[in-house]
């Protein structure tokens, strides 16, 4: 029986294409390989979102020259953002790569399968879906932003019909799934003509059977109306956590930014969203080192990050970004300076989140359990809890102490 192995880069909107040629795969008889000396094919899904990204994948396309020649009628796919951003210029510099799939073109994966004859055992057995599952309700971008590549390389924003969404949700738990992901890179902008915003969707996925939490990522700032913090404050199956991509705490780096939202909006929207979800953990992105932020203005990041007691983070140095405006932009920070910058943010990561999570200590929170003992809260923290359960299951549980990153849970029911 062909084999196949898939090598992801990037964010979860790669694993999540990932998963869907894996099906493709898997639908036309190949069986997925744990290892890339045992594949017939190999899938390298690439990133593109900072130049780090890229070289990553770049040298990676190098390295799999021995593993395409040591075995006759290999095939090597590279696909995804970085894919779409260099294009031909990988099956130049590579000429042992079989095919290049960019992101754009991420729907037609079963037809590039055909054309290379990937083809496996009839009446094919799927594959499982892992208990936290991701399934992508919108492709493309609707915004602009000054440094972000993601619009140029995945085009611009459609939202998919809902019933498309919810069949990927029953395949989905009907493979195992206990918690859905929706995503999209501005998912609370989703709208379609048979469904009108992402809080009818998530209701709509709520009642799918075997669903038993909901996430959605990443939404933008600028657009949480009223019936989605609705949704979240009065659906049980909406998880109680949020991710924002915020950027920057200053108003003049913002606007550079074109992010479209001022520091108070953000002040006012986590203030909107404890509100409603008292018991909500709030996350964000945040970027350092924009060209021309001064100190001053990275010490407003570092104050609106403790003014909204963010959950936590993930940090990243600017990246420039080929085709971006920001990659124009003057003065660039000194590597030095990114780095100390990156270094006070992230500590102030790790000390938020100990508060956040000690703050967690004496209530009680669903845990879906994704081991026998181990599981995340709704607010997205990993907790252990006394007594063993089965992977899947949904366990109300209080928070007793904590032990590094874990919450130590008791079983309540």
């Amino acid at each position: 029986m062909k084999t196949y192995y898939i090598h992801t880069y990037g964010c979860q909107m790669n694993t999540a294409d990932s998963e869907e040629m894996a099906l493709a795969l898997a639908q036309r008889g190949l069986r997925q390989a744990h290892r890339p000396q045992d594949a017939d094919i190999y899938i390298l899904n690439t990133c593109t979102v900072r130049q780090h990204a890229e070289d990553r994948a770049v040298s990676h396309i190098g390295r799999l020259k021995p593993w395409k020649e040591k075995k006759e009628g290999r095939k090597l796919v590279v696909a995804g953002c970085a894919a779409q951003r260099l294009g031909p210029k990988i099956t130049s510099q590579f000429p042992f790569v079989d095919a290049v799939l960019g992101a754009l073109s991420i729907d037609s994966f079963p037809e590039l399968a055909a054309t290379l004859r990937l083809d496996g055992v009839e009446n094919p057995s799927l594959p499982s879906s892992s208990l936290c599952s991701l399934v992508t309700v919108m492709r493309g971008c609707p915004h602009a932003c000054a440094y972000c590549i993601v619009p140029s390389v995945r085009g611009k924003a459609s939202s998919r019909p809902p019933e498309q969404v919810l069949e990927d949700i029953r395949r989905k738990t009907e493979a195992g799934a206990a918690e859905i992901t929706l995503l999209g890179q501005a998912v609370n902008e989703y709208r379609h003509e048979e469904c009108p915003d992402l809080a009818s969707l998530l209701r709509l996925a709520a009642g799918v059977p075997g669903v038993k939490r909901l996430r959605f990522m990443s939404p933008h700032p600028l657009f949480f109306d009223d019936s989605l913090i609705r949704e979240m404050a009065e659906n049980p199956k909406v998880a109680a956590h949020v991710h924002l991509p915020v950027q920057a705490g200053s108003d003049r780096v913002l606007k550079a930014m074109r992010r479209g939202y001022t520091r108070r909006g953000i002040t006012e929207l986590v203030s909107r969203l404890k509100k409603a979800v008292p018991s909500i953990a709030i996350s964000a992105d945040f970027i350092v080192g924009f060209p021309s932020e001064t100190q001053g203005e990275f010490e407003e990041t570092l104050s609106l990050y403790r003014d909204c007691s963010f959950a936590n983070a993930y940090c990243f140095k600017f990246s420039a970004r080929p085709g971006t405006d920001a990659a124009e932009m003057h003065p660039a920070i000194a590597e030095a300076e990114l780095e100390q910058r990156l270094a006070a943010l992230l500590e102030e990561v790790r000390a938020s989140a100990q508060r956040n999570m000690d703050s967690r200590v004496g209530k009680t929170e669903s845990v879906l359990l994704e081991t026998p003992v181990v599981g995340r809260t709704s607010s997205n923290f990993w907790a252990e809890v006394d007594r063993p359960g089965k992977p899947g299951d949904l366990v109300a549980a209080e928070m007793k102490a904590r032990t590094g990153t874990r919450l130590n849970a008791r079983v309540i029911s």
